[in-house]
């Protein structure tokens, strides 16, 4: 009895530090989730209210974004490269440009965290952006990003 009772309280102390160890593992995907999460809001914030420190936090200096504007009299579509000093730039303007919306949408849906990579969907005003971020030095930053104008 002593023998079943003892390895009954192991075989508990075992699966208390199993349990505990998962949501320890829990906690830092659900931390590391939220970090993505603020690195694509701080991302479109940036550009939607003029705030080019918030690019410096959440992108990549190494930046790699292409996207397909669409020319709303035309309907063609045509490829725009930016660099990270660009965005920059663009985050400082964009504001004021004229071009931005009453009531911007601002829907992220983060598809997928790994313990180094992400990948998320934006949708803003300027259309649909795709990126893959990176966690480097404990950061998440925005590493590439593709996007398109709205469809017709």
């Amino acid at each position: 009895m002593k023998t079943a009772l003892l390895l009954l309280t192991m075989s508990a102390l075992v699966l208390g530090a199993r349990a505990n160890d998962a949501h320890d593992g829990d906690t830092a995907a659900a931390a590391d989730r939220e970090a993505v999460h603020q690195a694509v809001n701080d991302y479109v914030t940036a550009v939607y209210e003029a705030k080019p420190e918030l690019i410096e936090r959440s992108v990549s200096k190494e930046l790699t974004k292409f996207g397909f504007y669409r020319n709303a009299e035309t309907g063609e579509y045509s490829k725009h490269p930016m660099t990270y000093d660009e965005l920059h730039e663009l985050s400082k303007t964009y504001k004021d440009s004229g071009y931005l919306s009453d009531d911007p949408p601002k829907a992220i849906h983060v598809f997928e965290v790994l313990d180094k990579i992400a990948n998320v969907k934006l949708t803003a005003d300027w259309g649909v952006d795709y990126m893959q971020l990176a966690k480097e030095d404990g950061t998440w930053k925005i590493a590439q990003v593709i996007w398109q104008s709205p469809p017709q």
